[in-house]
């Protein structure tokens, strides 16, 4: 199934505020002091934002990386490779550009 990269850039941000909500209501339950209980949820919603951003972006990265190279190949004359990226469950719009780089190969 693909998605864009914009929709994973949405589902990112979902994932971060329903984290923050539900945090929210279990961070009293754990028994942390009311005057930190704010400060508790906050920090905890930003450490998943930063895993969930670092994760996203070591995969886009990474599919540019391999785009840019398949691109400079092609550009030096070089049409013998196949353009690939790493597998992926939820391709976007890099998978397109790699399809049409290998069209361009073939």
């Amino acid at each position: 199934m693909r998605i864009e990269i914009a929709y994973k850039f949405i589902m990112g941000f979902i994932v971060v505020v329903a984290s923050t909500v539900a945090l929210d209501a279990l961070v009293p339950r754990l028994g942390v002091p009311q005057g930190w209980q704010d400060l508790v949820t906050t920090m905890g919603a930003l450490l998943i934002g930063l895993v969930l951003g670092s994760i996203f972006s070591k995969a886009f990265t990474a599919n540019i990386g391999a785009l840019t190279g398949a691109a400079e190949r092609i550009s030096q004359g070089d049409l013998s490779q196949p353009v690939e990226l790493r597998r992926n469950n939820f391709p976007d719009e890099t998978a397109d550009v790699a399809g049409s780089l290998s069209k361009l190969s073939d």
